[in-house]
């Protein structure tokens, strides 16, 4: 019980990858919860839920963000965890599912050129039910955690705060789109494929776009822009004109 509890002081300030260990040693404590809950029967089904999270969570936080094998990496068990857990909500024949994540993770491409994204796992799972729908606004703000760039003693992300962006820069997707049609609109990827010849090199071929998670580099993340071809990694695109950055809502 007491390395149980110093596994749980530990996950509850971890995030993925920041203790990479070998060893293991958060996991095999978590997955000993796990085997005490099996067999208890139906009264320890929602325990046994969490305490496979948990094992998870431990996971993640002890893989390493760099590996020889890019699948042995922190960011490809992420996705794959998260395709997971669509695909238990999915086991409901009758369910449907908006799922909204980073441009990065619904990708049916691989994240970053290097691992399966979510969105990869859930088009090679359910074929065209999955829909890939990628969100791209032109100015306004955004939530996220600042990063002090360089390799800084201190902390390097701080709080969650607001971060205003203008328009982007010539030829990036966003400003594409925005002279096309300068409002919002959608815009459905799988309709184009009798376009003309033109069209079609425009959505195979490589563009920058603009790419924001839950950390941005400080000052710099203004001018952040991420190579994709639209037409191989989503099947539609949604423009929004002016973003507004979400409001936490009141802790109660």
């Amino acid at each position: 019980m007491t390395g149980l509890l110093s596994t749980l002081r530990v996950l509850a300030t971890a995030y993925p990858g920041s203790q990479p260990d070998p060893q293991r040693r958060l996991v095999h404590e978590a997955e000993e919860l796990l085997e005490f809950l099996r067999g208890r029967g139906p009264d320890a089904a929602d325990a046994l839920r969490h305490a496979q999270v948990l094992v998870q969570a431990a996971d993640l936080v002890t893989r390493a963000r760099q590996h020889t094998d890019p699948e042995q990496t922190v960011y490809a068990a992420r996705d794959r965890y998260m395709a997971n857990a669509v695909g238990a909500i999915l086991e409901d024949p009758s369910a449907k599912i908006a799922l909204w994540a980073h441009n990065g993770h619904i990708t049916k491409s691989r994240h970053g050129g290097a691992v399966p994204a979510l969105g990869q796992h859930l088009h090679s799972r359910y074929g065209d039910a999955y829909y890939a729908l990628g969100l791209l606004f032109g100015s306004g703000s955004f939530r996220a955690r600042r990063i002090w760039p360089g390799p800084w003693s201190r902390p390097r992300a701080g709080a969650v705060v607001s971060n205003r962006i203008g328009p982007a820069r010539a030829g990036a997707v966003e400003v594409q789109l925005a002279t096309a049609n300068p409002g919002n609109h959608l815009l459905d990827l799988r309709s184009a494929a009798d376009a003309p010849t033109a069209v079609q090199a425009w959505l195979n071929g490589r563009h920058g776009m603009r790419s924001f998670g839950a950390m941005v580099p400080r000052w710099t993340y203004r001018f952040n822009l991420s190579p994709s071809s639209l037409g191989e990694e989503y099947d539609g695109l949604a423009y929004i004109a002016v973003s507004s950055g979400s409001r936490p809502l009141p802790i109660s």
